[in-house]
């Protein structure tokens, strides 16, 4: 019951789906209950059919369409990877850095802080979306100690 109400709150607008079984628990629940706007389930529903028409799950055999054949070998290749950094350099936002201070430098750095409760929490920063295992770090202390001198980074899991 407790979940049926918190999904009250929940806002579909942008969010058509989830990747748990979440929804598909407390939807219906929260629907006949009048918590939630049907036709807010319509539109994500239907946002969801369109996707998978553009992609052409719906014309015939998929093995035959231009995604069909995709499985694990597509996962973590040097390409996707190159891509998610690209992404990644694109989307990050600065507060300021006027005072020239990023991107670190290696040989300027006395000491390092890596501070706060997500410091090292590897599987909270990554959700539920890693996928399947493969040798891509998630590990955002390890991958500051890679771009720095390693033995200088102190962790503060404060």
């Amino acid at each position: 019951m407790q979940d049926t109400v918190c999904l009250c709150n929940f806002d579909f607008t942008g969010l058509d789906l989830n990747c748990g079984d979440y929804l598909g628990k407390y939807t219906e629940g929260a629907v006949k209950q009048g918590l939630v706007d049907e036709a807010a389930i319509n539109n994500a529903v239907s946002n969801n059919f369109a996707t998978l028409m553009r992609l052409g799950f719906f014309d015939g055999d998929p093995s035959k369409q231009p995604y069909g054949n995709l499985g694990p070998k597509d996962v973590c290749t040097s390409e996707n990877r190159e891509l998610a950094r690209e992404a990644a350099r694109q989307g990050i936002v600065l507060l300021k850095n006027s005072a020239g201070s990023l991107p670190l430098n290696a040989k300027a750095i006395k000491s390092l802080g890596v501070i706060g409760p997500n410091a090292n929490a590897t599987r909270v920063m990554i959700g539920n979306y890693e996928g399947i295992k493969n040798s891509y770090s998630y590990d955002t202390l390890m991958d500051i100690k890679l771009v720095t001198v390693p033995n200088l980074v102190n962790l503060l899991n404060l």
